[in-house]
């Protein structure tokens, strides 16, 4: 029996058990029970604000905290039935509630883009559908939103043509942003002004090289392990890119899991756990200080259980910590 055949069977046999409580909360500290959000500390709270702030305006892209989903496409709400969803709600709403960075899981099948569970073999139990749809509510959002940067992780191993193709059927390509290694990021303002409000990180390197709106997402990228089953593995460690890149990405996140088995999906009652401010802010913080870098991105399953946003304003400088 092939490891990966075995893979699929346990996971199909346990998927409904991730809902149960499946992945383990060590208590670091208490949680606050009740977050009195502090007055902003926005000097130039006149100026038209860049992603939702005039106080980012002025800094460059790699120098801004954004909030991120894990898997944003996997969700259930309305008649997409995700099982063992990651989210509540579809791209579009995340876009409109404050989540900027949006990451999906691209194969193709029968001659279409598709986001996918992550698992080859599985999208007909856990769910499937078309790249365009999660692509049309970015490419909706940017046009709706003017003053907004979002940025974009695709997971996959397609072609660069194919990916191009889709994102330029979505009305994205004219957005993306082409960074060069030798420049500096622009500021979210000269995003802005250009239009280029878009960044999109892809993470082969071959699909990635075939284009220059494509990144590749760990020339840029230092991430801490994606992979965490207990709040307890938790750390500021560089698990893929290396230290001195641009941007700096947390995984917080842990996967259900049942006999130390992955089932590759989240549960509620962890996210709402370590998406607390006295769980996520000490940990953004301390890997920030470690690393002598803004913390890019905080990439969480539940978005809106917890207090993801008011962690990066306090990254940002919007707000002051109550901690």
């Amino acid at each position: 029996m092939s490891k990966h055949f075995l893979s699929v069977a346990i996971t199909f046999a346990l998927f409904s058990l991730a809902q149960l409580g499946c992945g383990t909360i060590d208590q670091w500290e208490p949680a606050i029970d009740h977050l009195t959000p502090t007055d902003t500390v926005d000097t130039n709270a006149s100026r038209t604000p860049c992603n939702g702030h005039s106080a980012l305006c002025d800094k460059k892209y790699n120098e801004v905290a954004y909030p991120a989903t894990n898997r944003s496409y996997r969700y259930n709400f309305g008649v997409t039935q995700w099982q063992a969803p990651n989210q509540d709600f579809p791209v579009s709403r995340q876009l409109r509630d404050g989540i900027r960075a949006i990451s999906l899981d691209v194969e193709e099948k029968d001659g279409k883009l598709q986001v996918y569970f992550g698992i080859s073999g599985l999208e007909g139990i856990f769910g499937i559908e078309t790249l365009s749809k999660p692509l049309g509510e970015i490419a909706t959002f940017l046009a709706d939103s003017s003053r907004e940067v979002v940025t974009l992780f695709i997971h996959t191993s397609v072609s660069a043509t194919a990916l191009m193709t889709d994102l330029d059927a979505a009305g994205l390509v004219d957005y993306m942003h082409v960074q060069q290694p030798s420049d500096d990021w622009p500021t979210l303002q000269q995003m802005i002004d250009s239009n280029k409000r878009l960044v999109v990180f892809v993470d082969d390197q071959n699909t990635a090289n075939a284009a220059d709106e494509l990144l590749y997402t760990w020339q840029w990228v230092a991430a801490t392990p994606f992979e965490v089953l207990s709040s307890s593995e938790f750390s500021c460690a560089t698990d893929r890119g290396n230290d001195g890149n641009d941007l700096y990405f947390l995984e917080h996140h842990i996967s259900a899991s049942i006999f130390g088995f992955s089932l590759q999906s989240a549960n509620k009652d962890s996210a709402s756990a370590v998406n607390q401010l006295s769980r996520m802010y000490p940990r953004a913080q301390g890997c920030k200080d470690a690393h002598q870098h803004q913390v890019n991105f905080i990439s969480v399953d539940y978005y809106q259980s917890g207090d993801l946003l008011q962690t990066i304003n306090i990254l940002n400088g919007i707000e002051e910590s109550p901690l």
